[in-house]
C-alpha cells in the first residue's frame, strides 16, 4: 500500500492524476482514491473503491482526508497485491494507515482570502508603506518605478478596511487606487 497526497484544485484534475499514476504503476492492482476540490466556495468530492469490496478503501482514504480539514487535494493509495487476505477489516486498516501517512507527509499551507489592488504613490511613501505592508501581511505582486511608484498588492479580505483606512490617510487622499 503505497499513499500518495497531491493537490489538487478541480475534479477534471484529479481524475487526470489518477490515470498518470496508472502510468506509473501499471501492476498495481488497485488505485483507491478520495479527493476534495473547490475549497469553501463550491466544495466537489468524490472517491472509489477500484473493485475493492464496497466501503473498504475508498471510503477510509475519504474519512481521513475530511478528518484531516485539508482542501485542494487528493489522496490515492495504490495496492499491490502481496499474496495475503486482509479481509474487509484489514483492508479499512490498511487504506485508512496509508492515506493518514501520506496526509502528515504534506506541506500544508493555510489558504487566506485576498484581495488585489493596484495603487499609484509617491517615492517618499514607499518604504514606510513597505513596513506598514509587512504588519498587515500584504504582498507586493508587482512594482513599477516611473515618475510614481505603481504597485500591485494582495491585502488579506479581514484587513481591507484598516489598509484602505491607511493609504487614505498616509497619501492624505492623493493615491490612486
Amino acid at each position: 500500500f503505497i499513499g500518495i497526497a497531491m493537490p489538487a484544485k478541480e475534479p477534471e484534475e484529479a481524475k487526470e492524476k489518477i490515470k498518470k499514476l496508472w502510468g506509473e504503476h501499471p501492476q498495481a492492482t488497485h488505485i483507491v482514491y478520495a479527493f476534495i476540490t473547490g475549497g469553501r466556495t463550491r466544495e466537489l468530492s468524490g472517491l472509489s473503491d477500484d473493485g475493492e469490496p464496497h466501503g473498504t478503501a475508498g471510503r477510509p482514504v475519504m474519512e481521513v482526508l475530511k478528518g484531516s480539514g485539508v482542501k485542494d487535494v487528493l489522496i490515492c493509495v495504490v495496492r499491490y497485491y502481496g499474496g495475503t487476505k486482509l479481509g474487509t477489516g484489514g483492508l479499512v486498516q490498511a487504506y485508512t494507515k496509508a492515506a493518514q501517512l501520506a496526509i502528515e507527509a504534506l506541506p500544508i499551507k493555510k489558504l487566506i482570502p485576498r484581495k488585489e489592488f493596484d495603487i499609484k504613490i509617491d517615492y517618499s511613501l514607499y518604504e514606510p508603506l513597505k513596513i506598514y505592508f509587512e504588519k498587515y501581511k500584504v504582498e507586493i505582486l508587482n512594482e513599477v518605478f516611473s515618475s510614481e511608484v505603481a504597485l500591485r498588492i494582495s491585502v488579506p479580505k479581514q484587513y481591507l478596511k484598516e489598509v484602505g483606512e491607511y493609504l487614505k490617510n498616509i497619501t492624505r487622499g492623493n493615491s490612486l487606487i
